[in-house]
This record gives structure tokens, sequence and C-alpha cells, in this order.
């Protein structure tokens, strides 16, 4: 499961905002200026500056307010708020120019000045968060003790993930009662390197002399550990680690050990997931697949410049009718089997009111939300998946795992789509079993010709509503029995 990704009914915009964050807002893209070209301060350029300073400004307000940055806890900084203040800060600018160019041409604004507005931007977001963390750590009564026992030197054998996450809670949880002091590694390449800012000081088979050498110079090691877990560390090697450490009085250890079961739960769990399927027929050749996936991207493009205006009324449509959020997601089984989630406007309000009681569907559905139902322009946001490479324009629609159909290995070796073969022959009013064989049709006798037949249908179909074909349905009942399904 995304982090990010809420149930529509517990998104609620933040509008607490810091008033660092305001000033961020309002002050980066003045800096910018500032930074770019001091002259530019002059009444002749005020009308640009306040445009480009209140635009920005705005965008920047915004999308704080839709990401949640401003109800993260004080203390906890994490990377991913860090990847969300990139996000915020190139969706801002990005937002600023896109409004300035429509409006004024960009007349009077430095090409480079985005550029600028953009660092700025994400440096005093960031900073913002990093002073706030250090201040409530300093005035927390709850803050973890800093006590000074003793200091556990340790000794980490592997450098890989599993170190970066374990040299990571050390840093965050020891408080100084442990810290490793060096890594070592089998490759003898390695030597020199570092990983999370820990030196790579030799071989394994050096461990001994390596240990005696930070003794002469008063750093006794407490505690080797091994980067991963015991059953995958050879007995030899084991053995000579063992020897080491009752030798000098040291534990030896594996992070996994250390950290609990969950990498075993995870081991079984990519043991038990079925093996991709093959997929046979057109849709089987790397590059008739390349050439789909060109074709995907250059459609979705050309049908966000060309759906924009549709697109920014549905949303306007939904925000006034459903509310927020506009778009919400669903989990549905993409390639392959594996987790997909495609993204729809909203045609349900929230399944419960504000005071507990659990609404009925019926009461849920808004006129606009029938409408976008009926004529599909609900499914529109999943042109964004397929820009992610999630989606295909045409192929099998993803379905939810209770509604697989039986057989169904050949449909799921390809991308879903937005349309398919099934939904403009027949679409709600055909059984899962008949929407199969159609999609596994669909995938053996792939071409970009059928592709742009099947889009031209499925406007057709968004006109007219769906249509059962007892003609092709009798074919595909033919073509079953031929190939034994």
């Amino acid at each position: 499961m995304r982090r990010s990704l809420l149930p529509s009914s517990r998104y609620k915009p933040s509008l607490r905002l810091g008033g660092f964050d305001l000033a961020a807002a309002a002050g980066s893209p003045l800096v910018a200026f500032a930074l770019r070209d001091p002259s530019l301060f002059d009444w002749e350029n005020a009308e640009t500056l306040v445009a480009y300073d209140v635009a920005g400004a705005g965008a920047t307000l915004a999308f704080l307010s839709l990401s949640r940055l401003g109800r993260g806890l004080p203390g906890y900084f994490a990377r991913e708020e860090l990847v969300s203040i990139v996000k915020v800060s190139a969706a801002s600018v990005a937002l600023t120019v896109t409004a300035l160019f429509a409006t004024t041409r960009m007349v009077g604004v430095p090409r480079t000045l985005p550029l600028i507005h953009l660092t700025i931007l994400f440096a005093a977001l960031a900073a913002a968060r990093w002073a706030r963390d250090w201040r409530h750590e300093a005035a927390d009564p709850r803050a973890l003790p800093r006590r000074q026992p003793a200091q556990r030197n340790i000794l980490v054998i592997g450098a890989n993930k599993w170190t970066w996450l374990y040299a990571h809670i050390v840093d965050s949880m020891a408080r100084g009662e442990q810290k490793i002091v060096a890594v070592l590694d089998a490759d003898p390449v390695l030597r020199g390197r570092t990983i999370h800012g820990l030196p790579i000081v030799g071989r394994v088979d050096e461990i001994d002399a390596i240990m005696e050498e930070y003794a002469v110079h008063g750093v006794s090691i407490q505690r080797v550990v091994v980067a991963g877990r015991r059953a995958e560390v050879d007995d030899e090697v084991w053995g000579l680690l063992s020897a080491v450490c009752e030798k000098r009085g040291a534990e030896c250890d594996a992070v996994v050990d250390c950290l609990g079961p969950f990498y075993e739960v995870a081991e079984i769990d990519d043991q038990s997931r079925a093996p991709p399927p093959v997929t046979q027929g057109r849709l089987g050749d790397a590059r008739n697949r390349r050439l789909k996936r060109i074709f995907d991207v250059y459609f979705a493009c050309l049908a966000l410049v060309l759906l924009a205006p549709l697109f920014s009324l549905v949303y306007l449509a939904v925000l006034l009718t459903v509310g927020m959020p506009a778009i919400f997601w669903q989990q549905r089984v993409g390639c392959n089997g594996e987790p997909l989630f495609v993204y729809k406007f909203r045609t349900l309000r929230a399944p419960f009111r504000k005071d507990g009681v659990q609404l009925a569907e019926e009461q849920r559905l808004t006129r606009v939300g029938r409408l976008l139902r009926a004529t599909r322009l609900d499914e529109l946001p999943q042109i964004v998946n397929v820009l992610r490479g999630d989606m295909s324009i045409v192929g099998p629609r993803p379905l939810l795992k209770s509604d697989q159909p039986e057989h169904g290995d050949l449909r799921l070796s390809v991308a879903p789509g937005l349309t398919g073969w099934a939904q403009i022959h027949g679409g709600r009013l055909i059984a899962p079993s008949e929407k199969n064989a159609l999609d596994e049709w669909y995938v053996r006798n792939w071409s970009i010709w059928l592709d742009l037949r099947i889009i031209a249908q499925t406007i057709a179909t968004v006109l007219q509503g769906d249509r059962r074909d007892e003609r092709v349905h009798s074919d595909r009942e033919a073509w079953a029995g031929r190939t034994g399904r």
C-alpha cells in the first residue's frame, strides 16, 4: 500500500500551515527575482513581479494543503516527507509558470527564474522542517532521555541494504549508547568506500586484525552484527566470526534476528506468489509490446491536451457536488497479478455522515456521479495510469481480485486498459467468462489498427450505451470450443 493513499472519507486537505511555510510560499519568488537580477525590482516591472509572486504563493499554499505536509508531527521528519517537498515544489513552480504563460506569455520573467524559484522553495520548506525538529527535540519533555552509559561499539559484516537499515535504526534510536564504527565486506573492491557514512575498512577474514587495531586506538568492539540473517551466512564464515568474538568477549548476532521475523514472512510471500504468466499471441512479441507502449504514450498525451477543458469541468463538478478529494483510488489486479492503483473521479459521497450514521449507496450517489458513470467519464484520471506505465489505452479492464474470471492468466499477462474488446461488445451486460474470452481474443489478435478501431467504437458506446452483440459472442463460443475452453 502506498503511504500517501487514504480512503476518500479519511482524506481531508489541511489548511494548517506554519508561519515559515507561509513565508516560504510568499518569499521564495521574491528571493528568486533578487538572486536572478536585482534590477527587476523597479516600477516598470512591478506588475510582473506581483503577478509571479501571487501565482507562486497561491500555487505553493494549495499544494501544501493538498499534500498534508503541514500536519507532520514535529520531531519525526522522514525521507518520505522530503520526497513530498520535492513534489510540492515542482508542482507549485510548474503551475505558476503555466498560469503566467497562459495569461502574460511570461513577459518580463527571465527563463531561468523558475529553476531558481524551485531551488529556493525546496530549500526553505526542507530547512523549516529540520529547524522544527531540532527545536522540538530540545524542548520536548517526552523526548527520549540522553543518558551517557558506556558506549557499545559495533562492527557490521556486509555492505548491503540491511547495513543501511540497521545503521539508520542505530542512529535514530541508540542515542549515543551504541555506535557502528566500521563495516567489513568480502569484496575487496569495496574497501575505502562508505555506506550510510560508515567506512568499509577491510575483508571479513581480516576481522581479528581489524578488531585488534581498533583496540590499540582505545576503541573496543563489543558487538559484531551480520547484515542479513544467520541462515545466509556460510558455516565457515560464521565459525570464524564466533571464534573471534568469543576470543575478544564480543557478542555475535545477525540483523534479522535483532529486528524480528518480518524478513522471513516477506520471503514466504515472495515464494508463494505465482510466476508471471507467459503472454501468447501477438502481444507476446517484445517488439509489439514496445510499439503498443509508444502508441499509449502518444495517445495519452494527445488525450490530456484535447480533454483538458473537459477534465477541468468534471473536476469542478465533482468538487462542488461530492467534495474533496475529487479523485480517489481503487486497488485492482494489474499486469502479472501485481497490485494496481487505478484513479477515478468520485461519484459517491462519504459512506458516513458526520454523526457516524452509515449511508446507503442510493443516498451517496449524486446526479453528477450517475452521469459520470453512465458516460464513463469517471475513468478519465486513468490517463495518468497510462502515462505511468501501469495501464494501456486499450486492453482488458482491471478487475477486483474477487471478480477475476477462471483461467484468466492470459488476460493478466498484459497491461490492463482504459477500454477493451469486451467493453465495446457488451461491457456490463456480459458475464465474466464472456469478458475473459473476448479479452483473450484481443491479446492473440492485437494490432495498432485493432486498438484504433476499439477507441472509435468506445466513443460510440459511450454515446449509445452498452449493447450486446450476439454475432460476436456466437463467434467467441465457436472459437472457445476450438481452443478447448
